[in-house]
């Protein structure tokens, strides 16, 4: 029951969103969508990611697959192995105390120097993405693998925060960053240094023990989409309204010089 509840919820919120897309579509050469109808529009992807997240975590943790825990007993690093202190530190980068760290100085460097709109974008992407994981523990409540655990941690395991929390606030710097490099070098070296950092982060989480492989698959899954989302509301071009395009030169009334000979 549970789980036809949360489908309907998703597929409610699915329904909802497209409605409010088309009618973005729609009136976007009359008027600028309105603050409030943004945050309506933000409000109800979030829930759609809630709706999906429970749905998919109740059925992975009341399927009793063991092919996830197979992956992590496979992983999962032994406790003298020489990657263990390693494998703390990459994960500490995806912890509470670094991520919170590089928010306030990249929020503070971004409001400084005017880029208020991302600003905007970064303080939507990481706090939201940590309230959405800790909404979507508090309702799946799946417990985490069985064996000796490599690093602390409490609470349900799906899906994982630490992979999550990286994803988001990297990843919204990436894009951010991405709107100022002219350079592909400096692209592909941007991309490639975030998608490592991200990648690491998540399989020290399997390997220490404290997350199933599809604990950071969710987490992936939900923090590009609500990226995605907000991306195309805060910082994607828009095209430019009707009324405010120059208008095309009115014709001549009379002929020219050259017509009339």
């Amino acid at each position: 029951m549970n789980i036809l509840i949360g489908l309907l919820l998703a597929l409610g919120c699915a329904v909802t969103t497209n409605v409010a897309s088309v009618l973005k579509h729609r009136g976007a050469n009359r008027a600028p969508a309105r603050p409030a109808a943004v945050g309506a529009r933000l409000a109800v992807s979030w829930l759609c990611l809630l709706a999906g997240g429970y749905v998919i975590g109740t059925i992975f943790t009341n399927a009793g697959w063991g092919w996830d825990q197979q992956v992590v007993d496979a992983l999962h690093g032994p406790a003298s192995g020489g990657l263990d202190g390693p494998m703390r530190a990459i994960t500490a980068l995806g912890g509470p105390l670094v991520l919170d760290a590089v928010f306030a100085v990249s929020l503070a460097a971004l409001l400084f120097t005017g880029r208020r709109r991302e600003a905007v974008f970064l303080a939507l992407a990481s706090p939201g993405t940590v309230l959405l994981v800790q909404a979507t523990k508090a309702l799946v409540h799946r417990t985490r693998p069985t064996g000796a655990h490599l690093a602390l941690a409490d609470g349900s395991s799906w899906p994982s925060g630490h992979a999550s929390g990286s994803a988001a606030l990297y990843g919204a710097l990436l894009l951010i960053a991405l709107r100022h490099s002219g350079q592909a070098g400096r692209t592909r070296v941007l991309v490639a240094a975030a998608g490592v950092a991200v990648l690491l982060i998540g399989l020290s989480r399997v390997y220490l023990g404290v997350h199933y492989v599809s604990d950071v698959a969710a987490a992936w899954a939900i923090t590009a989409t609500w990226l995605a989302f907000l991306y195309h509301w805060q910082l994607a071009p828009r095209p430019e309204p009707l009324l405010t395009r120059p208008a095309s030169p009115a014709p001549l009334p009379f002929a020219t010089a050259g017509e009339r000979r």
